[in-house]
């Protein structure tokens, strides 16, 4: 995350950790015992994905957090995102 999706981003890097994460989405199996640690990954899996996919529809910079393909902060963009799981099983950003 840090090398991709750190204070300074564009949409190549955003692209990049997406590529990363749905890698290692792809390599989670369903087969043995469910353990804590197998969760924990998956929880921070997840919430990995909805960083990286917030900050991709967000095309603007906003604070410390700095898009280098969009400088200047937007006011269409002062609003919150929300972030969640969509029917399949993907992660979808509104607001």
């Amino acid at each position: 995350m840090s090398r991709y999706v750190g204070v300074v981003r564009d949409e190549t890097t955003l692209a990049a950790a997406a590529s990363v994460l749905d890698d290692l989405a792809g390599k989670i199996s369903g087969d043995g015992e469910p353990s804590r640690s197998s969760w924990e990954a998956t929880n921070v899996l997840t919430v990995a994905a909805a960083v990286v996919a917030a900050a991709t529809v967000r095309t603007e910079s906003r604070g410390c957090h700095r898009r280098s393909d969009f400088p200047e902060s937007s006011d269409e963009w002062r609003r919150h995102l929300s972030a969640g799981i969509g029917d399949d099983g993907s992660i979808e950003v509104v607001g």
